[in-house]
């Protein structure tokens, strides 16, 4: 993961702390999970009492490799405080390896957490678990990423809440303003996280529709990088060999789009190229403020991540929530950053 190195430096390392029992290697070849805390995970003692135990939420993310995602378990931390649960913060490495996190979905079940909220790695291949943590009584929030509306509906699957912002309009934002800065006629590329993926899906679709509306635009290729960035580095080089003059790229998260960044400074192409992201990580304000990064769509994951322990929280005193909650986005631009920063 060499670019993943050059982005995080030593930074990484100290937000990834594997469980004991977590970390053993496998003839299986799977990644270790990872954990943020070591806390024990064992279900709460018969002698204790209900009035005593706090409840215990296990907040399940793709990975921690994605800044994005510490941001959302900063604001999970401060529900667990404001609240007086126990929040247990379980992912693994890889974002798109949906068997690892169905395991950690599993384990949860078995150590009898009281709820889940869950950022699914896949929106119809995590429901058959899901479904199973809710007939073992668990409270289930779904945030960021979309379960499947009927596909949950096949599975029998009952009311889950959702706690996300409206992606396609986010991706719109940014493929707008991505579009108001190009000289025209231009061509313009997309790259989408991992295709299963219901946000991955709605980004592209808000990205396409903005730049099918504007004349003058000609989109030239659409491909994945499966929310990673040594992959998108490899995807940028493939469709810069087969369409050279593209002058506009949008990536459907940050990370995807550093990858991007890197490989143009390495082509020495970065002048002739812009770029737009989303997630607001902070390394894409870097590289706005830097000019490297044209802007990127602030979803405002701390706000996810609280609003999900919450739910969880208010789900486990018997209240009906709202089956969707959508936070709004916003555009962040080096215009933005700058007033942000007066």
């Amino acid at each position: 993961m060499r670019l993943m190195t050059a982005l995080f430096g030593v930074a990484l390392p100290l937000l990834l702390v594997c469980a004991p029992a977590g970390c053993k290697s496998s003839d299986s070849g799977q990644e270790p999970l990872i954990v943020s805390d070591e806390r024990d995970e064992t279900p709460t003692k018969a002698t204790d009492t209900a009035t005593t135990a706090p409840k215990r939420i296990a907040l399940i993310m793709k990975t921690l490799t994605n800044p994005f995602f510490v941001t959302m378990e900063k604001g999970a931390r401060r529900a667990e405080k404001e609240f007086g649960v126990e929040l247990l913060v379980r992912t693994h490495g890889d974002e798109t390896a949906i068997e690892q996190q169905i395991a950690i979905v599993k384990k949860a079940i078995a150590n009898q957490v009281d709820a889940i909220v869950i950022v699914p790695g896949h929106s119809t291949e995590m429901i058959p678990v899901v479904k199973e943590a809710q007939e073992a009584g668990i409270e289930i929030v779904n945030i960021d990423n979309r379960l499947e509306p009927e596909t949950a509906r096949e599975w029998g699957l009952g009311d889950v809440p959702f706690v996300s912002v409206d992606n396609a309009q986010g991706a719109k934002l940014a493929a707008e303003h991505l579009v108001s800065q190009l000289k025209k006629p231009a061509k313009v590329a997309i790259i989408e996280g991992d295709p299963a993926a219901q946000a991955s899906k709605d980004r592209k679709r808000g990205a396409l529709a903005a730049f099918e509306a504007s004349e003058g635009i000609e989109v030239v290729a659409i491909d994945t990088a499966h929310w990673k960035i040594d992959e998108a580095y490899q995807v940028a080089g493939r469709l810069f060999e087969k369409h050279p003059d593209i002058q506009g790229i949008f990536c459907a998260n940050d990370i995807m789009a550093l990858g991007v960044i890197r490989y143009l400074e390495e082509a020495d192409k970065l002048a002739d190229v812009l770029i737009a992201g989303y997630d607001n990580v902070n390394e894409a304000q870097t590289a706005i403020r830097k000019g490297t990064m044209l802007a990127t769509i602030d979803q405002r994951a701390d706000e996810q991540g609280y609003i999900g322990v919450q739910y969880a929280v208010r789900a486990l005193a018997g209240e009906t929530l709202p089956p969707e909650t959508f936070i709004d986005v916003a555009l962040v631009t080096s215009a933005s950053l700058k007033d942000a920063a007066q």
